[in-house]
């Protein structure tokens, strides 16, 4: 069940200071009706109805503190609440599901019924998806809800949008067969075939394209610097002796 919008909350509140206390300015309203409507937000959107705001108006003779405006409206939500009903379980008699699959299903329910959306279900569906797929295809199947919010994660898909496995295996084998039909000349070109100089000649010729061939620059030749030539080397006694 969804929590209460804190924007609702403060209309509320407005409507509910016209009939207990007329005389409140709009500022001292603006200013009590943001300031309760922060505390108040944790419960639930049901309980700021027009019923309760009634029931309130002939149970206040002005404006109540934020205290006991609280515990009106848990008191009066705790007996005007409508009973959570949870959808049937699989029987033991379902031959698809086992003792822990069914328990797995009335768990993920329990934790729906309690949920203030289906995102806070998030975590435990993908668990129970990749680790009891028949209790999750159970979920899906019997819950629109469960079922919406797993299309949109792509978990789920409808079993009249799947393709049929056998008229995808006959494609398949189809297109393979064409290809393989297909004389080598007449397949498709490869982006990525790297062809020689010559198959490039031919390929411009038989397409009729005349281009010259790329022109390589030639290495430069590096010339050795003009240095002079070492004298060979001398012994020491060798040069004494000279």
């Amino acid at each position: 069940m969804l929590n209460a919008n804190p924007k609702d909350i403060s209309i509320w509140m407005a409507d509910l200071a016209v009939r207990v206390s007329p005389t409140m300015t709009s500022e001292q309203v603006e200013v009590l009706s943001r300031d309760f409507a922060t505390g108040l937000s944790d419960l639930p959107a049901d309980v700021f109805c027009g019923s309760a705001r009634e029931a309130a108006a002939r149970t206040f003779d002005r404006f109540p503190t934020y205290k006991r405006l609280r515990k009106f409206l848990e008191d009066w939500w705790s007996e005007q609440k409508p009973a959570t009903a949870l959808p049937a379980l699989p029987g033991p008699e379902d031959p698809s599901l086992d003792h822990r699959d069914r328990v797995m299903v009335g768990i993920i329910l329990r934790d729906k019924a309690k949920a203030h959306s289906l995102d806070q279900l998030t975590k435990s569906l993908s668990i129970i998806r990749n680790t009891h797929t028949r209790a999750f295809q159970y979920l899906c199947l019997t819950d629109a809800g469960i079922r919406d919010f797993a299309s949109r994660h792509g978990w789920w898909m409808d079993p009249e949008d799947r393709a049929d496995p056998d008229e995808v295996s006959k494609l398949t084998t189809e297109v393979t067969r064409h290809f393989r039909s297909q004389p080598p000349d007449d397949l498709p070109h490869r982006p990525d075939a790297v062809l020689t100089p010559e198959q490039l000649r031919a390929t411009r010729a038989a397409a009729g394209i005349n281009l010259p061939d790329p022109e390589r620059p030639k290495p430069k030749l590096v010339e050795p610097e003009d240095e002079p030539v070492p004298e060979p080397w001398v012994p020491p006694w060798e040069r004494e002796a000279v």
